[in-house]
């Protein structure tokens, strides 16, 4: 689960570290941080870390705790004076260490790209404490941790004080592969033995925690790495996890603060007492070295070696000056609350917290900081010391704060002042520095840090060298070579790297030489040795140097000439300019007043120019900041450049410049013969040239734009207006309809040669003549040399009527096989005369004859004058073949004249006329004719003759039985008998039901049996008949049923 954080841009509810102007100070601020929270006491709810962020300037950042949690940051994004928290509860997310002896991932770091202070809070309701978290850049290698731990009574019934009280010490890895070695003052609770190191190796990030149920104080934790090349930082912390302060009672609480490296330890140190404690506090001396005595106002404590401490208690409002002939550190630790004096009126007030005093060497000059505005603390108060002697210097929000100093007790060079303050944020000054811690009090409840802290290291000194006289130490200038010293108070020191910022390459000496080019903060690294050796015999030194760049304006006419009076120049704009020097070039200076200076200038001098030298409060030379001077003696300059030929009545203008033009010159335009349309003034112009114009003429006057007394005129252009382009045209229309043999050519006279031609219809044709044109309407634009168009947009192409040709007459041929057609065709459009590829035609007019045409299809060409042609399909027709079919409607019975015949002529052209080869028959049918072969001739209509026969053959009789009879019938019925289509003989016989033969004859039955009328019912016939054809004697038998009905 993700943490939840509290984050806020305001005055914080808890420690806020100070805004430090540093002036190149090593100080607090900065752009990178690491820091862990050691053990604190509590139950997995209450317990809160907390992370506050303050802008010195504009900085957006992130808080990085991936090795805790992965992927997890938080960003910041901070305007100058604002600021950010982040609070994370522990039953989100521990980031606590709550072990001993034991690596983890829970470095937590802190990026940001500007400016900025942090500061650390391990915070549980009534046992909290914070730190100021140190930069990367001020972090060491060698430190001696503070801590704390005591046996508290137990005076709180059923409440044990000695439990969860060990004391802590915390190391954070912030570069990779770095090999730390520790050394515990005391055992730890994980079993390590005290006064015995032991080495870890630690990555960015990892951290290691030691608890020991006994004081860490005087611990020794150093980076162990074996060649001066590889040295790595640590940040280490130190405090307790839970413990009351004084041996006094009830009221413990969690101590925290980051260790300052050994090479920031100091010689002597201030304590001022911290107001309304009656309680007094318990202070802490660390010897950094072995022989170190330990004075107090005055008075021998003892001597102490390396990693030993002396614990003093100082009393209520009692001012201790602290020194060691050594360097030392010296902490100060607030007490519990029952150690105030019972019936005090603050006796309430308080509770533990460790505060890490500055030695009175390392001063503060510019510090915004916060007094926590929270609910439990009541009493904020500021206590500051600073040299007697700049007292009156001192400022808080603004205001002179001197009445409140009084001098240090037996140290009269300092005087020390205890204020109280409100709680939110203010700014402390002093322009030659002060110390100042801000403390607050409430019920059960304090907080105490240092508003700042200047971490230079003081055993070495450096300045800076140069061929001139510089003011101040570590004076850096802009674009100058110095020599650059470094100074060990320890002469066994003699081996020195330094790291300059910006610098590709580290340069090596106790002396280096330098230059910088660009101006800017620079921080520089000094790695000082006796010799290539292991980083625990390195010392760092660290600062800051600001290289300023100077400027200024120099404000004069820079144009002068002939008959011009002295000229005042005046320096503006001046920027970390302290003093300056004038110096001329080409004239004399002739006086010069506070930021000005008078020159006569010299105007035959070649090169004149007047210079500012500048120099920085420090002595620093910037750059020359020079104005040349144009002393003018000019010669005529040329004429105006542009066109000296126009075209004729051009609708267009013309545009001129200055040939050649100088800077800060003006210029005044003149013409003769046109009117200038655009101003007048500048370095072009824009002229309408009058066509009727005898003369057209332009010239320009030049002169300086600050000293407008001085003028020259240019060369005279004169300008030729051109004789109008004209055109004469020649034009070939198409020869054939929708042909592209279209032709124009132009002749051009005017204007300046030589011409280019842009046709409308073909961009790339540059030609007087185009060719292969279609019929249509075309545009030429001409242009002559100067740009003078004329622009011809009336050329018609024209193109004959589409060649075509009708028939106007094609009866086809007469007969089917007669070449006897005749054709007639009309040709239109084109040119006349026409001519058609065929012999023998008839050409008159458009009227074309073709005759003696057999029938079929003819493809002609017709051609005009200009052998444009056109092709068509001439078809002759021809009537069908006439055939004649002749059809026999009626064969004749055997041996009678019967028959009928009928002639159906196709084809041919009707009416038809008839000829029968019998009986001279005229008409189509041919009627009563016996059998035998019938021809007959058929003439149509324009006399073509067809033919056609047929054979006509007997038919034989067809006979049938009626199959009912009605022998009371008339007439034929009357008599049952066959049924015939041509006469013939018969025998009939007729029998009953039970095939009694009841008659037999070849007349025909007459119904009768017996002379009696037969009875309805059915009868059986026979029937067998006779007849001749062809010549042949035929016999044919029927039977059958018919039925009698009465």
């Amino acid at each position: 689960m993700k943490p939840r954080i509290c984050s806020y841009c305001f005055f914080l509810c808890i420690f806020l570290l100070p805004i430090i102007s540093a002036h190149a100070q090593l100080t607090t601020v900065g752009k990178e941080f690491w820091v862990g929270f050691m053990d604190n006491n509590t139950d997995g709810q209450n317990g809160r870390a907390v992370i506050v962020i303050s802008a010195n300037e504009t900085a957006q950042g992130t808080i990085d705790m991936s090795a805790i949690s992965d992927g997890l940051t938080y960003s910041f994004d901070l305007q100058k004076g604002e600021s950010y928290t982040m609070r994370i509860p522990e039953y989100d997310l521990d980031l606590l260490h709550r072990d001993s002896g034991q690596k983890e991932n829970k470095g937590i770091f802190i990026s940001s790209t500007g400016k900025v202070s942090v500061f650390a809070f391990n915070e549980r309701f009534k046992s909290a404490d914070g730190t100021v978290v140190l930069p990367k850049r001020t972090l060491g290698k060698d430190y001696l941790v503070t801590s704390h731990y005591e046996i508290t009574p137990n005076t709180t019934p059923g409440v044990e004080m000695n439990i969860n009280d060990e004391s802590t010490l915390l190391v954070v890895g912030v570069e990779d592969n770095t090999k730390v070695e520790i050394t515990p003052s005391v055992g730890t609770v994980d079993g390590k033995p005290g006064g015995i190191s032991f080495d870890i190796l630690l990555d960015a990030g990892e951290s290691y925690q030691l608890k020991a149920k006994g004081d860490l104080t005087g611990s020794r934790v150093r980076v162990r790495d074996s060649q001066s090349t590889d040295c790595k930082n640590i940040a280490v912390f130190g405090g307790n996890k839970w413990t009351g302060v004084g041996e006094c009672g009830s009221a413990p609480d969690h101590l925290f603060q980051q260790m300052y490296p050994l090479s920031t330890w100091g010689k002597e140190y201030t304590h001022i007492p911290l107001k309304t404690r009656s309680s007094g506090e318990l202070v802490k001396v660390l010897a950094a070295e072995d022989g170190t005595e330990i004075s107090v106002n005055g008075q021998v404590e003892g001597v102490i070696d390396a990693g030993e401490w002396i614990p003093m208690d100082v009393g209520a409002d009692e001012v201790a000056t602290i020194r060691g002939s050594k360097d030392i550190s010296v902490t100060a630790f607030s007490k519990s609350r029952n150690c105030n004096t019972s019936g005090d009126p603050f006796y309430a007030l308080g509770d533990p917290f460790m505060m890490a005093l500055n030695p009175s060497e390392r001063l503060l000059e510019d510090v915004t900081f916060e007094s926590m505005d929270i609910v439990q603390i009541t009493h904020h108060f500021l206590n500051v010391t600073v040299k007697t002697s700049v007292v009156g210097d001192t400022r808080l929000d603004g205001q002179s704060i001197a009445g409140e100093f009084q001098h240090v007790p037996g140290n009269s060079d300092y005087s020390y002042a205890r204020i109280s303050v409100s709680g939110g944020v203010h700014r402390l000054t002093n322009p030659a520095g002060f110390i100042a811690y801000a403390y607050g009090f409430g019920d059960l409840e304090s907080y105490g840090y240092a508003v700042g802290a200047n971490l230079e290291n003081l055993a070495f000194s450096t300045d800076t060298h140069y061929d001139f006289e510089v003011i101040g130490e570590n004076v850096t200038c802009l674009n100058e070579e110095f020599t650059w010293e470094i100074v060990p108070d320890n002469p066994a020191f003699d081996y020195f790297t330094w790291n300059i910022e910006g610098s590709d390459a580290a340069k090596s000496g106790e002396a280096i030489q330098h230059t910088f080019e660009s101006p800017g903060i620079y921080q520089v690294t000094i790695y000082a040795s006796d010799g290539p050796t292991t980083c625990d015999h390195v010392e760092e030194v660290r600062f800051e140097v600001e290289v300023i760049a100077t400027s200024a304006a120099l404000e004069g006419v820079d144009f002068v000439c002939e008959g011009m009076e002295p000229i005042t120049y005046e320096a503006s704009q001046m920027e970390n300019i302290d003093h300056f020097e004038w110096e001329v070039e080409g004239g004399e200076l002739i006086a010069s007043e506070g930021n000005t200076a008078t020159v006569r200038w010299d105007l035959v001098a070649e090169n004149a120019a007047i210079s500012l030298l500048p120099f920085t409060a420090e002595g620093c030379p910037g750059l020359a900041i020079t104005k040349a001077v144009t002393v003018w003696d000019p010669e005529m300059p040329p004429a105006p450049d542009g066109p000296a030929e126009i075209c004729f009545d051009a609708p267009s203008t013309s545009h001129y410049q200055v040939t050649d033009t100088e800077e800060k010159h003006q210029y005044q335009w003149h013409t003769e013969g046109g009117d200038i349309i655009s101003s007048n003034n500048g370095e072009e112009v824009e002229v309408k040239w009058n066509a009727s114009a005898t003369n057209r003429k332009i010239w320009y006057e030049a002169f300086h734009e600050e000293v407008t007394q001085c003028r020259v005129v240019s060369e005279v252009l004169e300008v030729e207006m051109l004789a109008a382009i004209s055109v004469v045209e020649t034009i070939q229309d198409v020869s054939c309809h929708g042909g592209s043999t279209g032709e124009i050519s132009v002749e051009v006279t005017g204007g300046r040669g030589p011409y280019s031609y842009s046709w409308r219809h073909d961009d790339a044709l540059d030609s007087p003549v185009a060719e292969g044109l279609e019929p249509g309407n075309y545009q030429v634009t001409i242009t002559d040399a100067l740009g003078c168009q004329l622009v011809y947009d009336d050329l018609p192409v024209g193109e004959p009527d589409q060649l075509r040709a009708e028939v106007t007459s094609n009866p086809g041929t007469s007969c089917y096989e007669s070449a006897d057609a005749e054709v007639t065709i009309k040709a239109i459009g084109g040119m006349p005369p026409y001519r058609i590829d065929r012999e023998n035609a008839m050409v008159a007019g458009d009227e074309i004859r073709l005759e003696s045409l057999e029938a079929g299809k003819y493809d002609f060409t017709i051609f005009d004058s200009n052998d444009c042609h056109t092709n068509m399909e001439v078809e002759v027709s021809k009537p069908s073949p006439l055939k004649v079919e002749v059809e026999v409607l009626r064969r004749s019975c055997p041996g009678e004249s019967g028959g009928e015949l009928l002639a159906v002529p196709t084809g041919g052209t009707s009416p038809y006329l008839f000829t029968w080869d019998y009986g001279a028959n005229t008409n189509a049918e041919l009627t009563g004719v016996p059998k035998g072969e019938y021809t007959v001739t058929v003439q149509d209509d324009r006399g073509c003759i067809g033919f056609g026969s047929a054979s006509l053959h007997e038919v034989p009789p067809e006979v049938r039985m009626p199959t009912g009879y009605d022998p009371s019938g008339e007439g034929v019925n009357r008599i049952y008998r066959p049924v015939s289509s041509c006469p013939v003989e018969f025998t009939l016989k007729i029998y009953n039901r039970w095939g009694e033969l009841i008659y037999s004859g070849s007349q025909g039955w007459d119904g009768s049996v017996d002379g009696e009328m037969p009875a309805n019912d059915a009868y059986t016939y026979f029937l067998e008949y006779y007849y001749t054809i062809n010549g042949n004697q035929i016999s044919r038998q029927k039977r059958g049923m018919f039925t009698v009905v009465k």
